[in-house]
């Protein structure tokens, strides 16, 4: 994300927070977090963000709804279970299943495909699993949230705010209502 398009992303904060104030220092900094996001995948984050929280979000309370909504994060536990158990039932003891999450690949691996099919206390396995995958998932979102995402964004922003102000290193922008 190129800095004019940050400071898009941060005039539409400052117009859903009106009381936060966003330094050139800070601008810098979110900078910093999502220079390497796309700005339609961050536009569409802080959307959600907006209009879920009632505080003025962190840099990485972004990075972490722009991953998410991609994708790119683990599944919850639940729902981690609901693959493992789907595909007990449609692969079987003797296949071999491919999960869509490494979280949950990992987890299976380490429980055991054999075992999980085999067990006779589902209640006990489904413990275990949550405790084994709620570890692997952190991991797996910790090294996530700190890669870089990819490519930048060929994509122009769409002017938001409401002719606010906002600086980033040093220079201020003025973003003009385009809506």
């Amino acid at each position: 994300m190129e800095k004019r398009e940050t400071a898009a992303i941060l005039a539409l904060l400052a117009s859903a927070y009106p009381y936060a104030k966003i330094s050139k220092e800070t601008a810098a900094m979110y900078h910093e977090v999502w220079k390497d996001l796309v700005f339609a995948d961050c536009e569409r984050a802080v959307g959600v963000i907006v209009r879920t929280s009632e505080m003025f979000p962190s840099a990485a309370s972004v990075r972490r709804e722009v991953l998410r909504l991609g994708g790119m994060l683990a599944p919850t536990a639940a729902e981690g279970w609901w693959q493992v158990t789907t595909l007990v039932r449609e692969v079987g003891r003797y296949g071999r299943p491919q999960f869509a999450s490494p979280a949950v690949q990992k987890t299976v691996d380490a429980i055991g495909w054999r075992e999980i099919c085999d067990s006779d206390n589902q209640g006990v396995l489904r413990a275990h699993f949550f405790k084994l995958y709620d570890k692997l998932a952190e991991e797996h979102d910790r090294v996530a949230l700190v890669s870089t995402i990819g490519a930048l964004s060929d994509a122009t922003p769409k002017a938001v705010g409401s002719g606010q102000t906002v600086e980033t290193d040093g220079v201020q922008e003025e973003i003009a209502t385009d809506r």
